[in-house]
């Protein structure tokens, strides 16, 4: 069984102080795996960033869910033994997040991310070809601008290290629009 994650021992009170707020049990659920930030950062950044779409409405469910987030990554040892994060990991965690941070435009316009989940990981097979960022910039376009093609060569070419900065920004612009619109 876990530490609970809804109240801290408070030692000038000699008990257990109870956390209201869904988002801070999340943030004390992650003391727990504080050390994991030496041994594996880029595990460690990517709990952090799930960890930071844990909403104070939904509550259990997606403590429950950083919960198991944090003990798959604990117990695989992934990025400890090869120096990278699980590509396959990553990209189904940055599909969460992405999902999980635009919920409300999912629910009306939000484009099915799957295949472009699928094409990053088929990329990705025998190890790591993107960067986080990389990986998040791929299934958000997809997301919000259900253009497949463009996703294929936004993958294509950033795989190919041929995505500049101005690519990056024109991409973004377009996202932009879309989700402003």
């Amino acid at each position: 069984m876990y530490p609970s994650h809804e109240s801290y021992w408070d030692i000038s009170k000699d008990r257990a102080v109870h956390i209201a707020s869904t988002i801070s049990q999340a943030q004390f659920m992650l003391t727990e795996y504080i050390h994991r930030a030496k041994t594996s950062p880029n595990e460690w950044l990517l709990l952090c960033r799930f960890a930071d779409t844990v909403s104070a409405w939904e509550g259990q469910s997606e403590l429950r869910d950083l919960r198991r987030f944090a003990e798959h990554l604990k117990n695989s040892c992934f990025e400890s033994l090869y120096g990278y994060v699980n590509p396959v990991v990553a990209v189904e965690a940055e599909k969460e997040i992405i999902l999980r941070t635009v919920p409300d435009y999912g629910e009306s316009q939000g484009h099915d991310i799957a295949p472009a989940a699928r094409l990053l990981k088929d990329y990705e097979q025998n190890g790591p070809v993107f960067t986080q960022a990389e990986r998040n910039l791929i299934l958000t376009y997809a997301y919000f601008m259900g253009d497949s093609l463009g996703t294929q060569q936004i993958a294509s070419k950033m795989a190919a290290h041929d995505f500049s900065n101005r690519d990056i920004a024109v991409t973004c612009a377009s996202i932009e629009a879309v989700n402003l619109a």
